[in-house]
């Protein structure tokens, strides 16, 4: 069990997150969802509908217009693909027979973690998790603030519906600034309304739940007694092994060397 405060934590781990961006920030991001330029392109085609919806409509809907009603966040349809047809269930993504299994301590807060998540995590999952070499667990790690525990909350309530990985990948691509109360939720409702097939009424109750306290609190009691500090933190190895920490950037050679 780790003998560290929790302020002492968050000051390390600030510090390894604070090296690690300027580290990734000097790396091209390679696996983005989506280009700055189609970005440009589909907020033109956004502007547009929206002048000819309420043009349409005699502005009697500009209230609705002006909320966002039901309009998927950025990277709702990606993720959708990336995530599709690949077996989630609670806080696992893939076979649960998988010959390897890669868990992650996350905080749905971290930039770092985010960082994994928007240029590694595609590529982890398309390569390893979809053809049924490896398993991703994750484990709710969040310790940088409020936001962090209300979204691993939700998070932990989206797995009892089987979607604890299209909440999680869409808060990454989605993330705000750290500590600034952006996770309210409105956020969190506008994310989880972007994914098919959660019940986002039932998940916002559930995540008050005993039963989700009680998981959250076995995540992080698991990764205090493993040591873990910062986020992302990276487990893996083979199903039924001792696992290795890896760092995150390094997890896909990791995972070529076990599956050669």
């Amino acid at each position: 069990m780790s003998t560290q405060s929790r302020q002492e934590r968050r000051a390390q781990a600030r510090a390894q997150r604070e090296a690690a961006e300027k580290a990734a920030a000097q790396s091209e991001q390679r696996r983005k969802r989506l280009t700055i330029l189609g970005g440009i392109v589909v907020a033109a085609v956004v502007i547009v509908v929206a002048v000819v919806v309420i043009a349409g409509s005699g502005g009697s809907d500009s209230k609705t217009a002006a909320s966002g009603g039901n309009t998927p966040v950025a990277n709702a349809g990606a993720i959708q693909e990336q995530l599709g047809g690949i077996p989630q269930k609670g806080d696992t993504l893939g076979r649960a027979n998988a010959p390897i299994t890669i868990v992650e301590y996350g905080d749905l807060q971290c930039p770092v973690c985010a960082n994994f998540s928007n240029t590694i995590m595609p590529q982890v999952v398309n390569d390893y998790i979809r053809t049924g070499k490896a398993r991703f667990q994750y484990r709710e790690f969040p310790f940088i603030g409020d936001d962090s525990d209300r979204m691993a909350r939700f998070s932990l309530a989206a797995a009892q519906q089987n979607k604890l990985f299209n909440f999680n990948e869409l808060v990454y691509a989605n993330q705000g600034e750290e500590n600034t109360g952006y996770a309210t939720d409105d956020y969190i409702r506008k994310v989880a309304a972007s994914i098919p097939g959660l019940d986002v009424d039932k998940a916002m109750k559930d995540r008050n739940s005993q039963a989700v306290s009680d998981k959250l609190g076995q995540d992080q009691q698991l990764g205090n007694s493993l040591g873990v500090n910062a986020t992302p933190t990276i487990y893996v190895g083979r199903s039924g092994q001792t696992p290795q920490q890896v760092d995150y950037t390094q997890l896909p050679d990791v995972l070529k060397q076990l599956t050669a």
